[in-house]
């Protein structure tokens, strides 16, 4: 037993002095011609300038038969244009090489690691960045060193990775008049390694701080050249709202995503295809849970649902904008639903956009308060039958500036609390309402419905009909936007019969009821209009009514006098037109 330990013991001596003794030959010779002429072969590869600290070979990986030598603190200087900071700096490269190939021009490396890469990505006043100017130069640089070289001894050294693994690394993405972006937590990992064929690469990423935006693509790409990749896989997005920067989703979204909703999350997952330094295109699915939309210490509204998906993404690794496309969807939207269609394309910070479709449903003052300063200023069940919409813009602002847009609003058993329309006539009758007063009390309506077109901050309508148990009322105007507060401009006219229209000499109807269409002003705040009678258009539309009578009475006598005796009957004398399409909602039964 102790011959056989002794041998043992031997054989491991032995091993210890061959391989420590080679190791420390090698990193010898690393610390000579053989590093130089890998830092030199990194300079070789690309058209600027780039500098590498130090080499070392990793002993302990020697005595495991994995062979390892690093560099620390790579540094690739950018491409003339740009900043004097280094387009890339990393921390650490460690690899995994064929040690018998490190004494020929065949460098055969096993694995590359890079630890800690900082990327900065600058794009100029034309969008063009500076991974576009390397990969053109790179593309140049190829195309000089494409013919034989005149000095056999010249010929570069070929290079093959069999692996590569980029992790934690952090890219900034910069450009003119925009806030400075930065992606954290990158890890890229290449198998099978061959620029002249296919090899697979799986990467992912987070979005600013505490992970609110994860992104990761598992697929193949290649062969690559530096203008293209022939790329397929599949993109996973998840994003949580509510660790978004409230600061980016005041200034993207606007006041409606100011309070997400602690569970909310938003997930794609598309299958792409394409050129991983062009266009890649391919279908997915969109899917929101428990989003809210609106304010803090506001009721919200929830979204909820799936929606199938067309995207597409340009210039993925450089300057990266997207499209995309919800063709025909359905989402739950508070009580109701949302149906429709939504385009999106967002390149250079800058967002356009249209969407078609229809609401139903939803409380229309929790709408309101999602989507507006407006709150309790109109109650009832919503039915935005269609609308259309679109707009642009880098800023929520914008975004609202140029919104536009038309559709049919239809809202039922509901009230606009905005004023009381019979408490304006009955002040006005009984003289304890002279001038522009503050509005007061509110509209009841069993049906309200109106057109709607949408430009320059303002919402028109020009044919709006309400109708309740007590009231005709119909009006055109509009909403203005552009402030803190929604501002009213509206002519409206509101039919009344009995007491208040004898009173203010209305003209009988058929059943000998006094009637009359009594025109109202209504402007300023939505909060506290102002509201009153308007006299001049009540006076002049009497004086029409009064000669429509005498002529029609004067007519009538003609007729009566040219018929004699004959008992032809007396065709009845037209009625005067009422204001507003008043005629329609008079005419119409009341709801049982």
């Amino acid at each position: 037993m102790s011959k056989l330990l002794k041998l043992v013991g031997g054989l491991i001596l032995l091993y210890l002095l061959l391989m420590g003794g080679s190791g420390l030959a090698i990193q010898a010779m690393l610390s000579g011609g053989v590093g130089q002429k890998l830092r030199a072969k990194a300079q070789s590869l690309l058209p600027v300038e780039v500098s590498i600290e130090g080499g070392d070979f990793d002993l302990k990986e020697w005595f495991f038969f994995r062979p390892a030598i690093g560099f620390d603190q790579l540094r690739v200087a950018n491409p003339p244009g740009y900043s004097d900071e280094p387009l890339l700096v990393a921390d650490r490269i460690a690899a995994r090489a064929d040690l018998s190939s490190l004494l020929d021009n065949a460098v055969s490396i096993q694995s590359i690691e890079i630890l800690a890469p900082h990327l900065r990505v600058e794009a100029d006043a034309k969008g063009r960045t500076n991974i576009d100017a390397l990969l053109q130069a790179l593309s140049h640089k190829d195309k000089e060193s494409s013919a034989p070289p005149a000095d056999p001894a010249g010929e570069e050294a070929s290079v093959s990775v069999g692996s590569f693994l980029l992790d934690d690394g952090v890219i900034l993405y910069t450009a003119p008049n925009e806030e400075p972006l930065t992606v954290r937590n990158i890890r890229v990992q290449i198998t099978d390694f061959d620029p002249e064929s296919e090899f697979g690469l799986q990467a992912a990423l987070d979005v600013f701080e505490d992970a609110a935006l994860k992104l990761g693509f598992d697929g193949r790409t290649g062969p690559f050249t530096p203008k293209s990749s022939p790329t397929n896989g599949t993109l996973t997005i998840e994003g949580f709202p509510e660790k978004l920067p409230a600061r980016f989703r005041e200034q993207y979204l606007g006041n409606f995503l100011l309070a997400p909703g602690a569970g909310s999350r938003l997930a794609v997952t598309a299958d792409l295809a394409g050129d991983l330094l062009g266009v890649l295109t391919g279908k997915g699915s969109l899917r929101f849970e428990n989003l809210e939309l609106g304010k803090p210490d506001e009721e919200r509204l929830p979204l909820n649902g799936d929606a199938d998906i067309l995207l597409t993404l340009m210039n993925p690794l450089s300057n990266p904008s997207y499209h995309v496309i919800m063709p025909d969807a359905e989402l739950s939207l508070g009580a109701g639903k949302w149906q429709g269609g939504v385009e999106v394309q967002v390149a250079g910070g800058r967002m356009e956009g249209k969407s078609t479709g229809s609401v139903t449903g939803v409380d229309v003052n929790q709408m309101l308060t999602a989507f507006s300063d407006a709150k309790d200023v109109v109650f009832g069940q919503m039915r935005l039958e269609r609308y259309d919409l679109s707009f642009a813009g880098s800023t929520s602002e914008q975004i609202k500036k140029t919104l536009k847009g038309s559709g049919r609003l239809e809202l039922s058993d509901g009230k606009l609390a905005v004023f009381d329309v019979l408490q304006t006539v009955e002040k006005f009758v009984s003289l304890a309402w002279t001038g522009e007063q503050q509005a007061s009390g509110f509209t009841s309506f069993v049906r309200f419905g109106t057109d709607f077109t949408i430009a320059d901050e303002r919402i028109n309508t020009p044919d709006l009909l309400l109708e309740n148990d007590a009231a005709r009322i119909g009006g055109k105007g509009s909403i203005g936007f552009g402030g803190d507060d929604l501002k009213l401009d509206y002519d409206i006219s509101s039919l009344i019969t009995g007491v208040l229209a004898d009173k203010l000499g209305g003209p009988k109807n058929a059943d000998g009821v006094a009637q009359l269409a009594v025109p109202i002003r209504v402007k300023g705040a939505a909060a506290a209009p102002l509201v009153y009678v308007d006299v001049k258009s009540l006076a002049k539309k009497q004086a029409v009514d009064q000669a429509t009578r005498i002529l029609g009475g004067l007519l009538g006598g003609k007729k009566k006098a040219e018929e004699g005796e004959a008992g032809a009957e007396q065709a009845p004398a037209e009625k005067p037109r009422l204001p507003f399409n008043l005629e329609g909602l008079f005419n119409k039964k009341k709801p049982q």
